[in-house]
């Protein structure tokens, strides 16, 4: 699940359950991340900056946090995926959830 961890990610999983709450009732992976972003940006700095030598830091991290959400499968449900505009305004796909 989640693999290659160049960031401790400790701090960011105490952050989840706040950022969660938040979210509508039905959300992508893309709108968490734009959300925990706004919420977190000293957390989100920092986690982009351990990914700053790859070719896609963005793309890495929000990868990584996206497969976190997974962690938190006691208060959200993973629905499937779909298309959605990321933080950049480009479609791709990503996971669905749904809170419990």
């Amino acid at each position: 699940m989640v693999s290659n961890m160049a960031h401790d990610y400790t701090e960011i999983d105490n952050q989840y359950p706040a950022v969660i709450a938040l979210m509508p009732a039905t959300f992508t992976s893309h709108q968490f991340i734009l959300r925990f972003a706004q919420q977190n940006q000293g957390h989100y700095i920092d986690a982009l900056a351990a990914y700053r030598n790859s070719q896609t830091p963005f793309r890495t991290l929000h990868a990584q946090l996206s497969e976190r959400l997974h962690l938190f499968d006691n208060v959200i449900l993973h629905r499937g995926t779909v298309r959605s505009d990321d933080i950049f305004g480009d479609q791709s796909e990503c996971a669905q959830w749904e809170k419990l």
